[in-house]
């Protein structure tokens, strides 16, 4: 599976949007890119093309809870709304659109 999702990532994402983005936007390779750690963003492949491109990565402090803002609203939802279906409920009606069984 995670073969997929590199593949995926790096033909998909990486090739036909982030480095033509790149190119296109930051001429003088000024330009950062920013990922987190997972799996298909620390591939060898990945990180391959992204140094064939001279494309300049953030370096990024892995799990911080400051780096991460949208964590410290699913906590403080979390805590509000004590199970996940109430939790779904809760952020449709917020966003005023219609839950459909998603398995969350």
């Amino acid at each position: 599976m995670l073969s997929t999702f590199k593949n995926v990532y790096v033909n998909e994402v990486l090739t036909h949007i982030v480095v033509p983005f790149m190119r296109d936007n930051f001429l003088e390779g000024n330009g950062i890119l920013q990922q987190d750690g997972a799996r298909p963003h620390t591939a060898r492949v990945t990180q391959q093309l992204i140094a064939d491109n001279n494309i300049s990565l953030l370096n990024w402090v892995s799990m911080s809870p400051d780096m991460y803002p949208i964590e410290h609203v699913w906590d403080g939802l979390c805590q509000a709304t004590p199970t996940r279906k109430r939790a779904k409920a809760e952020i449709c009606r917020y966003w005023g659109v219609e839950c459909y069984s998603t398995g969350f």
